[in-house]
């Protein structure tokens, strides 16, 4: 062993050879994996494990399997997920070992106990996407837990059946893990992982994790636009920040996905979906501005059933130009709709919106888009490797195929598979080399930073602080942005974070489950990811995906078929270009 740890002010230390952060699908996936490979593997999720994160929140998964269709093939969901789900702007190695092992990752899982919904042959049964999402989804690839019967709709919770099989998986194998801990930083040394420190804010203690690789596994960043978001509230995009300032690379973090029919008001019900398609409803419904008018088809010769990222656009276009509702929004019109129908064919949402006190024969909908996850994310190998010596990544925080809304399904796929693939090269990794311990030295400044703001007495609070990032990011870093907007962000930002932050007071001193320690950190985190998607934002001069720029309103993939590299350097973040590589399908550059 290397160094001491004679003199830490750090009562609780907890030694592991494989230390997985993140207790979602990604990361009991990760955990399991590298149990299997006889090595001393702990887990440290930020809330309650099995309850919290956004692994609860996929309702379908998308993978080549023996459900599949005779039409359907590796190759066609390979070519969707590159050229429908991302438009080239992605890591085709990634998106094709994803397209090539992910049906036997999602059928592993039955082996635990997961049942995928069958058809009348008892055979897994493929969910009807092409009829609810025509325009979006061309094939019938999607599959389900918690549905019964054949086609049917609604509801259905593949992801809290991944999450609770992972789970029960984990809890059977006896694998430990602490729960209500948030990881502050990444200890590296001599260039290599050896260990994290965390705050165990149920407890009201710093905690210290040696070990000899890392996985991180903490979900997205899409916090930092709430409450415009539907992402749980833990995904405050910790796991970026670890890696950036452990060295690791992010990559294209001004990509993101939209959800358009969402509630507008009140912000309790922001995160929550009116419809996930116009179709859902169980036949065609409205979408109108404050005048009555149905506006899609003026942006789009689908009308409603547009793509999300043009409803998006469309809706925020509308409430820009003065044509929104009483609370920023545009209506979803169900009048014209019998009841009966939506109940039937969408009886969760249906249950949703009369709770909030409409009526559907009477009442238009108020809705208006909120970011449905981020896309870019820490840059890994097909090994899950990040480029930081013993530290891996996987799941949502991770650059590879995450989720693509045209494609779709595949974000809970990417966090099984990936998972599992981290857990295993972790492993592999840890049995390879001895302990190295964290310097004392190094230990003690990050817990001088973890502990400043229950020395700061007069301060802001953490959370008045994160309040005024979020306004900062979807007043100017939103929907449609621009190179002023833009360029205000990242000055605000950087005041934030040099003026605000340090100054941050809790005003909570003692006891247990002190949230706003807890906040302080992720506001740190969130920094981190707000500057980069700023900063990103900036850089990248078209319009692509969901990424969508009025002074820069098209695609032009001459000069921007490229990724937005950012790594820490002594002057910050320094921001590089790189081409996109096309090993298998290459567009036509006009």
């Amino acid at each position: 062993m290397r160094g001491s740890l004679v003199t830490l002010n750090i009562e609780k230390i907890i030694e592991t050879d494989v230390l997985v952060i993140g207790g979602g699908a990604a990361g009991a996936r990760a955990a399991i994996e590298a149990h299997r490979n006889n090595v001393r593997v702990f887990l440290a999720a930020k809330g309650i494990f099995g309850a919290g994160g956004c692994s609860l929140s996929p309702s379908l998964a998308s993978a080549i399997g023996p459900w599949s269709a005779q039409d359907d093939s590796v190759e066609k969901h390979f070519h969707d997920m590159v050229v429908q789900g991302k438009q080239y702007l992605c890591d085709q190695k990634l998106a094709k070992q994803q397209a090539e092992a992910s049906g036997e990752a999602l059928a592993e899982l039955e082996q635990w106990g997961l049942v995928w919904d069958r058809n009348t042959e008892n055979k897994i049964a493929l969910f009807p996407s092409s009829k609810l999402f025509p325009g979006v989804s061309g094939q019938d690839r999607w599959i389900t837990f918690g549905r019964r019967g054949t086609n049917a709709v609604g509801p259905f919770w593949t992801g809290h059946g991944v999450v609770d099989i992972l789970r029960d998986e984990l809890n059977r194998s006896r694998i430990p893990y602490m729960q209500e801990v948030v990881i502050s930083k990444i200890i590296i040394r001599d260039d290599e992982v050896c260990g994290a420190l965390g705050y165990d804010y149920l407890n009201a203690q710093p905690v210290l994790f040696k070990c000899k690789a890392a996985v991180l596994a903490t979900g997205d960043a899409s916090q930092v636009y709430y409450p415009h978001c539907m992402v749980s509230r833990e995904s405050t995009g910790d796991g970026f920040a670890l890696a950036y300032e452990a060295g690791a690379t992010l990559v294209n973090m001004e990509q993101f996905e939209y959800l358009a029919l969402m509630n507008a008001y009140p912000d309790s019900a922001r995160g929550k979906a009116v419809l996930e398609s116009p179709l859902e409803s169980g036949e065609m419904a409205y979408l109108k501005n404050a005048k009555g008018e149905r506006f899609m088809q003026r942006y789009h010769k689908d009308g409603e059933l547009a793509p999300q990222e043009e409803l998006t656009k469309a809706i925020y276009t509308e409430v820009k130009a003065g044509r929104g509702g009483p609370h920023g929004g545009c209506f979803v019109d169900l009048r014209h709709i019998p009841r009966r129908i939506v109940e039937r064919s969408a009886p969760i949402r249906l249950e949703h919106i009369e709770r909030l006190g409409y009526d559907i024969s009477k009442d238009l909908i108020e809705v208006y888009p909120v970011i449905h996850t981020t896309t870019g994310g820490v840059r890994i190998n097909e090994r899950c490797e990040t480029g930081v010596t013993g530290l891996y990544a996987a799941g949502q925080l991770a650059f590879a195929v995450n989720d693509c809304l045209a494609e779709g399904a595949t974000g809970i796929v990417d966090a099984v598979l990936r998972g599992k693939i981290s857990g295993a090269n972790a492993a592999r990794y840890a049995k390879s080399k001895p302990q190295i311990d964290p310097a004392e030295q190094q230990v003690n400044s990050a817990l001088d930073q973890i502990m400043a703001p229950l020395n700061n007495h007069h301060g802001p609070t953490p959370l008045s602080v994160i309040r005024k990032l979020q306004h900062v990011m979807w007043n100017y870093v939103g929907v449609v942005k621009d190179e002023a907007g833009l360029t205000k962000s990242v000055e605000e930002i950087s005041e934030i974070r040099d003026f605000l932050t340090p100054k941050v007071a809790a005003r909570i001193k003692t006891g247990r489950f002190n949230v706003e320690m807890l906040e302080s950190i992720e506001l740190k985190h969130m920094i981190v990811c707000a500057e980069a998607i700023a900063r990103s934002s900036l850089t990248r001069k078209e319009s692509r995906n969901r990424f969508h720029r009025s002074d820069y309103p098209h695609q032009n993939d001459r000069e921007w078929l490229n990724h937005i590299l950012i790594r820490k350097s002594t002057q910050g973040m320094a921001l590089t270009l790189e081409p996109v590589e096309f090993p298998y399908l290459k567009p036509e550059v006009k």
